[in-house]
């Protein structure tokens, strides 16, 4: 009799902004707010699962505002794995295509970018724009079922 891999619990990537609310170069204020964490989750053993920045419900997002018009430095620290129960790991990849920003803050309007470089931004007339994150999961068909998490951090500065 065949039996149905095992279901792992949530995977989830929490998502920090560095700095948080800080002044730019020359005292211009730079606020980032980490909206939605990306979330992948129930996983199968041995199944990879991307989820699109495109995603409205699974990819991370966060809301920049800044000076008007402004161009920002966008980069990310991005995990290779997350941690999850006992100490056990689970992979996660990030491709060229998997950040999106969005001038007019919508899921559905945005300039792909790969996450693992730097991305050269320009904020919107009103000073507002909001990035987001997708990725894929990768669990070994011996994954420890419980739930894994890990830790992305935006950067985003004034040139």
């Amino acid at each position: 009799m065949r039996t149905a891999p095992p279901l792992l619990a949530l995977g989830c990537l929490c998502l920090l902004a560095s700095p948080a609310s800080a002044q730019g170069h020359g005292g211009r204020p730079i606020r980032v707010l980490g909206v939605r964490a990306l979330t992948f989750g129930s996983l199968i053993a041995g199944a990879p699962s991307s989820v699109l920045r495109t995603d409205p419900a699974r990819a991370g997002q966060f809301d920049l505002m800044a000076q008007n018009r402004e161009v920002v430095l966008v980069s990310f620290s991005l995990p290779s794995a997350m941690s999850g129960p006992a100490g056990a790991s689970l992979p996660v990849m990030f491709s060229g295509t998997d950040a999106g920003f969005s001038q007019e803050q919508t899921i559905g309007d945005q300039v792909a970018f790969d996450p693992r470089t730097t991305y050269t931004g320009t904020m919107s007339r009103q000073g507002r724009a909001s990035i987001f994150l997708g990725g894929t999961a990768m669990p070994a068909f011996n994954q420890p079922p419980g739930n894994y998490s890990g830790t992305v951090t935006l950067t985003i500065a004034y040139p």
